[in-house]
């Protein structure tokens, strides 16, 4: 190339009429909202409502696609209606919430973890995961709790706006967990040097992370989830068992029904 600048040109201006003729594809690096437009993986909605979009990515995001009934998800939506399981229907509010926080105004943390605590059995997974199935197939939206510091803050900023599972952090290292809270809630992970010695950027969010566990993280001692940590903390005590019958259909809607609340709800948000 004996003149770069002319070069430049010409590739800007070939992009250019590819643009004008339409042969060009967005693509998204996230889920979550892009102007006054949201990102669901196969789809962005819209104040007009969904049409396709694609993500590029080799995470489980690039594998959300809304199907299902969305008035079949809202039946099964009605039984966390039962006073008895408020605990339950906790994380399908926080997790219509999650998509909000992009406009509430921060000063100090972009949102607050959400940890379920409670016995085996008491539905913890199956609510959380309903909850995530707002947007999409919860299996694509949640890791198990040995996943790696890395490959969490590599999800949570590929989530952006949508609400990421945790599950199972009852065995974790305390260190581990403290560190966890304090990244997570303020929407932003541990930046660090490469060999140019320059900061690698982690990625921003700003969405509802859950936890669940067998022992409440409050009960941890004071020198090992602090005040700091236990301020970016919301827990809830699941105290009342999810029968086998509704845990059943809501494990069923949530893979059945994924995503299919989301274009609306979204629509009414914009709307």
């Amino acid at each position: 190339v004996f003149d770069v600048k002319a070069l430049l040109l010409y590739i800007n201006q070939a992009t250019a009429q590819l643009l004008r003729n339409g042969a060009t594809r967005q693509y998204y690096e996230t889920l979550g909202w892009y102007g006054r437009e949201f990102v669901l993986g196969s789809v962005i909605v819209g104040v007009d409502g969904p049409r396709p979009a694609r993500v590029q990515s080799s995470g489980p995001i690039a594998k959300l696609a809304p199907r299902g009934d969305v008035s079949k998800w809202v039946e099964v939506a009605n039984l966390l209606g039962d006073p008895l399981l408020w605990a339950q229907a906790f994380p399908l509010l926080a997790s219509f919430g999650s998509a909000l926080l992009h406009f509430a105004p921060t000063t100090k943390w972009n949102s607050a973890v959400v940890s379920l605590a409670g016995q085996t059995g008491r539905g913890k997974t199956v609510s959380v995961q309903f909850g995530l199935s707002v947007y999409g197939d919860p299996e694509h939206l949640m890791q198990p709790a040995n996943a790696t510091a890395n490959s969490v803050t590599a999800q949570l900023a590929c989530h952006r706006n949508v609400p990421h599972l945790l599950d199972e952090v009852t065995d974790v290292p305390a260190k581990w967990l403290s560190e966890y809270l304090y990244m997570a809630a303020n929407g932003r992970g541990k930046a660090a040097l490469n060999r140019n010695r320059q900061f690698n950027s982690t990625g921003n969010w700003s969405l509802v992370p859950f936890v669940t566990s067998n022992k409440p993280l409050l009960e941890h001692q004071a020198r090992e989830i602090s005040n700091a940590h236990r301020a970016r903390l919301v827990e809830i005590i699941v105290a009342n068992q999810l029968d086998r019958e509704p845990a059943a259909r809501l494990v069923a809607a949530s893979r059945e029904h994924a995503g299919s609340a989301a274009p609306l709800y979204l629509q009414t948000v914009l709307g």
